[in-house]
């Protein structure tokens, strides 16, 4: 085949090729993404009818040779492979020194191009080396230099080979398996409020607190929350103590008592539920209402209700109305002496609900063993069932080898979700989603603290992460997670120096109004904060259980069962094809891990992730909130150290909780 001679050619002869050419309906590459051809589709061209029109230019004699369709020059007009011509191409630049396997790239990336042509060997520019075939005809970039190329017989791309399998695991790594996942649930990341607007007088809307729980990355809040909920007026704001039924016990809600003056003198309404779901509660993406229904008797547990059904957002499907806290104890005793008195009193609370809330889910109180077995006849009536868990303790962590103190920590909430979960069904008999709206570890008084050292660190928020993980590693067996707790006040408004064992994610200061700059998080807000932001960030779409392969089991039985080292859940972005993984190891160990090839979306292209890991033993303490919260790592209270990740392999440091992204 001769070459085509485009040295001399004039813009009268590129003009009267095009006409050749679009007489015979060869339709000429359009740019890239543009979808367009530049010729009439009139009189379609075959590779059966090859052209064989000889045209003279300058002097030069252009011989398109059957069975060939000739070269067909269009100036800004051309499938352009890794290079813009005009500026209008969408292709990226694939780098500055050209190969064929990135010309190829090139024009995989491009649907309209059925295939490439590599050529002219010693330029350096894309433009004079790599083009490509759109529909029928090439389409040659402007240049001085001589092109030559075969004919390709029309027809759809043939699918690409299947790709390569995954390279074997290595002996001694641990694989994980992203299995299939489900929405992302906001009510597993929450925190239970208590504090805030109880023991805390600051309002809905003080800038400290909504900075606060937008650091946070909060998905729900549980209103007002705990023991002060059976006194509590959401209307009103206030506290209900001239209701508290006689035959109570002196110490049921006295810490409570102690709080009424200044709260009940703020105006009625301050920190109603209304003003919550329009200030604080707004920075959460849902709300566990913890109902009054303790000193209200059913008809106005309704009319609260029916209220709480008028507040923005509330009837929307799976708002949560949880029927008292902790009347099993001391709180309840008075009304409810056992769980068939209480579960009889709700049925009429039940029954308004549905009416006034059909699309909300309702949960009863419960308690492990005779309360939670007596609400067998009822739980067909609700949705879950609430459990509160403060363990393990001081006494039982004290026990062990000091060495095997965080690592027991650690792996408690895998094994304490579990055999909660196994005692609740059968307590039911049936296998009823758990309301886990209060739990923590070192219920302790403030003077005898498990693992002093340890309070504001690390670890207590890797406590809190392993609940979530597993969570998602059991479908349907979890309604709600709320930790215990959302905040505390500085300085702390009852004797508790060390805000109950380092039980919050942070505080802030009651006496100085609308000071984010007074606002502090601890390191395990930090953890939990950067965990809660990946599984909700604005693209994630599903949460996904991680099935972990060859998974080592730590030396110290906890609850009566050897844990697994590594646990681990995943979150996908259906838009951004990407998967962040969260891996917790509980053991004193290095653990090689194998990512899942088929999801490990961030490792293509040669695209770097990053690995932020976090050492259960840093201590942490307490920062002011970081200038963007959004950007991890923060700089305190917690020292992470980021690693590249260039490939689906990540090596676990000892006691260890890493995000991979």
């Amino acid at each position: 085949m001769r070459r085509w001679g485009w040295r001399t050619m004039g813009v009268a002869a590129i003009v009267a090729i095009v006409t050749s050419v679009q007489s015979h309906g060869i339709q000429v590459g359009g740019t890239h993404g543009t979808g367009r051809t530049y010729a009439s589709d009139t009189h379609p061209h075959t590779s059966d009818t090859p052209v064989t029109t000889t045209t003279t230019v300058d002097g030069d004699v252009v011989v398109p040779t059957p069975p060939f369709v000739p070269w067909v020059r269009v100036a800004h007009q051309t499938l352009a492979l890794g290079h813009p011509i005009d500026g209008t191409s969408t292709v990226p630049y694939l780098g500055t020194v050209p190969t064929e396997q990135a010309c190829q790239d090139s024009c995989t990336l491009q649907s309209n191009c059925t295939e490439y042509v590599w050529n002219n060997a010693t330029s350096m520019d894309w433009r004079h080396r790599c083009y490509g075939r759109h529909d029928s005809v090439w389409a040659l970039s402007p240049s001085t230099d001589s092109y030559s190329g075969r004919r390709v017989n029309p027809g759809p791309r043939p699918p690409p080979p299947p790709p390569p399998p995954p390279a074997p695991v290595p002996p001694g790594v641990v694989t994980l398996r992203v299995l299939e996942g489900r929405p992302v649930d906001p009510y597993f990341f929450g925190w239970n409020l208590e504090s805030w607007g109880q023991d805390i007088n600051l309002t809905y809307s003080d800038t400290a607190g909504l900075a606060y729980a937008a650091a946070l990355h909060t998905g729900v809040l549980r209103y007002p929350g705990g023991t002060g909920s059976n006194i509590w007026d959401p209307r009103a704001g206030h506290f209900l103590p001239d209701r508290i039924p006689a035959g109570t016990p002196p110490g049921a809600y006295a810490k409570y008592l102690g709080f009424v003056p200044f709260i009940n003198d703020l105006p009625r309404g301050t920190l109603s539920a209304a003003n919550f779901v329009q200030g604080l509660g707004g920075t959460a993406r849902r709300v566990v209402w913890d109902l009054n229904v303790f000193v209200f008797n059913a008809t106005e547990a309704c009319d609260q209700i029916q209220w709480i059904s008028t507040l923005e957002g509330q009837q929307q499907p799976g708002v949560l109305l949880e029927l008292g806290n902790e009347l099993y104890s001391r709180q309840g005793v008075a009304r409810f002496p056992n769980s068939t008195v209480y579960a009889k009193a709700m049925l009429p609370i039940i029954t308004c609900a549905r009416r006034l809330m059909p699309r909300a889910k309702i949960g009863f109180c419960g308690l492990m063993g005779n309360w939670n077995q007596g609400l067998r006849p009822y739980v067909h009536l609700v949705d879950g069932v609430s459990h509160h868990t403060y363990a393990p303790g001081k006494a039982q962590v004290g026990a062990l080898p000091t060495e095997a103190r965080v690592a027991y920590v650690a792996g408690y909430s895998r094994a304490a979700a579990r055999a909660d979960l196994k005692e609740l069904r059968q307590d039911l008999g049936v296998a009823l989603p758990m309301w886990l709206t209060e739990y923590g570890y070192g219920l302790d008084p403030d003077d005898a603290c498990m693992l002093p050292e340890l309070l504001y660190g690390a670890l207590h928020g890797a406590f809190h992460v392993a609940r979530v993980i597993e969570a998602i590693n059991t479908p349907d067996a979890f309604g709600v997670l709320c930790f215990e707790r959302f905040v505390f006040a500085d300085p702390p408004t009852t004797n508790q120096p060390n805000d109950w064992c380092g039980m919050s994610a942070g505080t802030c200061a009651q006496d100085y109004p609308n000071s984010p700059s007074r606002a502090r998080v601890t390191g395990m807000g930090q953890l939990v904060s950067h965990f809660f932001a990946t599984a909700m960030g604005s693209s994630v779409t599903t949460m996904h259980p991680v099935n972990i392969t060859d998974n080592p089991l730590s030396p110290t039985a906890i609850l009566g069962a050897q844990q697994p080292c590594l646990q681990a859940a995943a979150f996908q972005s259906a838009t951004a094809k990407t998967t962040s993984y969260a891996i917790l190891n509980i053991c004193n160990t290095t653990i090689a891990v194998a990512l899942d090839p088929q999801n490990a979306h961030a490792f293509r292209g040669g695209v770097q992730a990053r690995a932020i890991i976090y050492d259960l033993g840093d201590p942490g303490g307490k920062a002011p909130l970081p200038r963007n919260p959004d950007v991890f790592p923060w700089a305190a209270p917690l020292h992470a150290t980021t690693i590249p990740v260039s490939s689906p392999m990540y090596t676990a440091p000892p006691l260890s909780f890493a995000i991979i992204a």
